[in-house]
């Protein structure tokens, strides 16, 4: 026998979550909201729980009528897709039996969802699994699953080896900005979110970043106001004058560099370096094991990841996605309509949304 919730509610929704052993900030109804509000489709978690275990998955249901490449020319609440969340996503599982549980857990639960996905029109299935939960092991066998490029972390259980994983060059730079009177403020007054906006706006443009990264005005409010206590803002000021700016998010074990952004007329005074080393601190002080830098823009070669990376020697954690196609018949017909030349196989999935 088995069991299977659709949840919308967000007391229900995250009195499940944290009902887990293994669990992080990205599975939370809070986390989603900003991104519903940013146009991304609609938070639903599916909950399964059989004799060998439980499952929780969240995702965003999005109605493809709704894509740029088929507003008004495919039906609404016809087809659909989901997709993990901005961030990281993917199921969150919790075996009852030892030995062969998690095979019988998984078993059980891809055949329900698998009809849940036919019953429910959706066409394709995109995650972005969590790389410190490991959690894409769970999907192997089900998803196509894609290591894409690696993320960094920092060990906030010692606080002098910190310092010691952090690289010389690095050190130095945040031995500059200390000398250059730069100052931090942990915590900062959320009324300052209105200067990270700007900062970050400023950061986009400098990055060249695609559209979908300058967020409308509204959604770091919303995230402020939707995460509440589990994020707060970290600012680097420089003659009382805020010139670095991080959006850090907590939850559990975890800290998370969630989004940043750098006045880069200050860049010879390497704030963001002496901004992520007193946030590590901070986080070891205050009792977190883990702060998690994330990866770079696009691989492990380009100048966020080297960034990154210069502050923890620990090795690196993969980053993984999954693709699934659950109707090939219409996802093939939706791709084909979408198509106006052959071009070369493209990896962007879903392939009509692109």
């Amino acid at each position: 026998m088995f069991s299977e919730r659709i949840i919308k509610d967000k007391d229900k929704w995250n009195r499940i979550v944290e009902e887990f052993i293994s669990k992080d900030i990205y599975f939370l109804y809070d986390y989603f909201i900003p991104f519903q509000n940013n146009g991304d489709g609609e938070p639903i978690l599916y909950y399964f729980e059989c004799e060998y275990g439980k499952v929780v998955y969240p995702f965003m249901l999005r109605d493809i009528a709704e894509s740029d490449n088929f507003k008004e020319k495919l039906d609404k609440d016809k087809y659909f897709d989901i997709s993990s969340v901005y961030g990281y996503g993917g199921p969150l599982y919790e075996s009852y039996q030892k030995d062969d549980g998690i095979a019988s857990l998984q078993e059980t639960f891809f055949k329900s969802f698998s009809e849940y996905c036919s019953n429910a029109n959706i066409i394709s299935q995109f995650d972005r699994f969590h790389p410190l939960i490991k959690n894409h092991s769970f999907f192997e066998g089900y998803s196509e699953i894609v290591p894409i490029r690696k993320t960094v972390w920092i060990d906030l259980r010692d606080k002098e080896k910190i310092w010691s994983n952090i690289e010389s060059n690095c050190r130095n730079k945040i031995r500059k900005a200390i000398k250059n009177n730069v100052t931090i403020i942990l915590e900062d007054n959320l009324q300052t979110i209105e200067n990270f906006k700007r900062i970050y706006a400023s950061t986009m443009d400098k990055n060249n970043a695609v559209e979908y990264y300058y967020f409308n005005d509204g959604f770091f409010n919303d995230t402020v106001n939707s995460l509440g206590s589990n994020i707060f803002i970290a600012n680097a000021y420089y003659e009382n004058k805020i010139i670095a700016s991080l959006l850090i998010m907590r939850y559990d074990k975890y800290l998370h560099y969630h989004f940043s952004g750098a006045l880069k007329e200050y860049r010879n005074l390497p704030a963001n370096n002496l901004l992520l080393y007193e946030v590590a601190n901070w986080g070891n002080e205050n009792g977190y094991e883990i702060f998690h830098l994330g990866g770079g823009y696009q691989s492990g070669t380009d100048s966020l990841y080297k960034f990154k990376k210069s502050f923890s020697r620990l090795e690196d954690n993969d980053f993984y996605i999954g693709k699934k196609i659950h109707n090939k018949k219409v996802y093939k017909e939706l791709t084909e309509a979408v198509s106006t030349a052959k071009t070369e196989e493209s990896s962007f999935f879903p392939e009509y949304r692109k």
